[in-house]
């Protein structure tokens, strides 16, 4: 017997219930045959190994516990797993539902620009009309050439330079202006439009992060209240907080902030913006857009004396800057005034700034 007792801080919690039995059931056999001595050794090492069953059991019952705190670890691994699936499939709505909606703004921002294009590719913003004054004074110097009064023609040559000259240059800040002032309210609205884009964008991430935080935060204390059943400790004194809703966090700002590089250079080049750093933009304003001077024929036809102003009705069309953008059909007017404006906002940053 004392060669077992020796043995019994090596068995297991089990085998220990086992050999209490055992001993209580030699102690009631040692009574019945009335041999006191052995029952009273059975009792002592009775006591005694119920000291070491007592260890045991506590340990017995921290392994219980343990296994089932790492149960319970587990099943809260899967219930987070859950949570990220739910983050991707809100984020893959997201994605879809906007994708729609920027290429939609896109394309009404293009189609905004390309009306623009069309609209200011008519003659009348493309070509200079004089005034009866400069068709006066042509009609003038011919006739007098015709006349063989080189003297006055020459003279009234000066005056129609000057005053097509003075003409054009007012026609050109006028159209100028008026371009100008088109192409800066469309990128204005352009830039409201993305502005409150991005807006929407920066709500559904936040209400997607307020969402996550709420699961979270349902899953700790959920989990505080059943380890709190098995260890008896204080909720308070419980802590369930891991690096889950950090590393959750950062990325839904990481995957948002991806997403809006995505859109920005999925968008970049839908505005032909390349075509704003064109050699046309580079030249001198005034060098491309120099008025074609109409040659006199050698023999000129003598006109009626007076000069009629309805004899004459002539357009002085502006040279394009490159043939590329004669074969357009382009005002350059246009990009030039493109170039001047900001190409709409940073969503990436906004959305990392709010």
């Amino acid at each position: 017997m004392k060669s077992e007792m020796r043995g019994n801080t090596r068995l297991t919690y089990e085998q220990s219930l086992d050999k209490i039995q055992q001993l209580r059931d030699a102690i009631d056999e040692a009574t019945e045959n009335r041999d006191y001595n052995r029952a009273k050794h059975l009792q002592y090492y009775l006591h005694k190994h119920e000291m070491t069953h007592a260890k045991l059991f506590i340990q017995n019952k921290e392994n219980i516990i343990q296994k089932q705190i790492a149960a319970l670890e587990s099943e809260k691994l899967e219930k987070e797993a859950k949570i990220v699936q739910y983050v991707i499939n809100t984020l893959n709505e997201v994605y879809s539902m906007y994708d729609k909606n920027y290429s939609d703004l896109e394309r009404r921002h293009f189609i905004n620009i390309e009306n623009l294009r069309s609209q200011f590719s008519q003659p009348r913003f493309t070509n200079v009309r004089f005034s009866t004054n400069v068709k006066y004074l042509q009609n003038a110097e011919k006739y007098y050439a015709s006349k063989q009064d080189f003297l006055t023609a020459g003279q009234i040559k000066k005056q129609l330079e000057y005053l097509t000259k003075k003409e054009t240059e007012e026609f050109e800040i006028s159209i100028r202006g008026t371009i100008e002032a088109k192409i800066r309210d469309a990128e204005n609205h352009y830039q409201m439009q993305q502005a409150t884009f991005s807006q929407r964008l920066i709500n559904e991430r936040n209400n997607l992060k307020k969402e996550v935080k709420k699961k979270i935060l349902g899953l700790d204390n959920h989990y505080k209240k059943l380890i709190h059943n098995i260890t008896r400790k204080n909720e308070k004194e419980i802590d369930t907080t891991s690096s889950f809703e950090k590393q959750i966090m950062e990325n839904i700002d990481y995957e948002f902030n991806q997403y809006a590089i995505k859109l920005e250079n999925q968008y970049s080049n839908l505005l032909d913006r390349n075509y704003y750093a064109n050699q046309m933009i580079e030249k001198s304003y005034h060098e491309n857009y120099q008025p074609k001077a109409k040659k006199m024929s050698k023999k000129p036809k003598e006109p009626k004396e007076p000069p009629s102003e309805k004899s004459v009705s002539r357009r002085i069309t502006f040279r394009c800057a490159t043939s590329n953008a004669k074969q357009s059909n382009r005002n350059p007017r246009v990009d030039f005034a493109l170039k001047r404006q900001n190409k709409g906002i940073n969503i990436a940053e906004h959305l990392n700034n709010s």
